[in-house]
C-alpha cells in the first residue's frame, strides 16, 4: 500500500477581474502494482491523473479526538507530462510495505 498527496489548483476571475487561485490537498491511497508504481515514478512537481472511489472513514487520535478522513482509492494513476526537472526521488509517497520502497542501484561502468 501507498499513500500519496496530491494536490489541484484552481484559478478564476471574479466579476471585478480580479484573479484568484486555490489550492486543495487530497489523499490518495494505492495497492498492489498500482502501489508500487507510485512510489517509483511519483515524485514532488510531477503532473498525475488519479481516478478511483471516494472513501470516508474515521479514528481517534492519541488525544482521544474523533477525526474524519477522506481518501481516494485509486484504481487508475496516469502519469502526465516530463517528470520533474530537479527531483529523482520519490517525495510525499509513503509506502506502507518494506518490499515497496523505492529501490537504489548503483553501477560501476567498467571505472577504474
Amino acid at each position: 500500500m501507498a499513500r500519496l498527496r496530491i494536490a489541484t489548483n484552481s484559478q478564476w476571475r471574479d466579476s471585478s477581474g480580479e484573479r484568484h487561485e486555490q489550492s486543495e490537498f487530497h489523499s490518495v491511497v494505492a495497492f498492489d502494482k498500482l502501489a508500487q508504481i507510485a512510489v517509483q515514478y511519483c515524485t514532488k512537481g510531477r503532473q498525475v491523473y488519479v481516478e478511483g472511489k471516494l472513501r470516508s472513514r474515521d479514528y481517534t487520535d492519541a488525544d482521544g479526538t474523533r477525526r474524519f478522513v477522506t481518501e481516494v482509492i485509486a484504481e487508475t494513476i496516469k502519469l502526465l507530462g516530463a517528470p520533474a526537472r530537479s527531483e529523482t526521488t520519490p517525495a510525499d509517497v509513503v509506502a506502507d510495505s518494506p518490499a515497496l520502497a523505492p529501490q537504489r542501484r548503483t553501477t560501476n561502468k567498467g571505472r577504474a
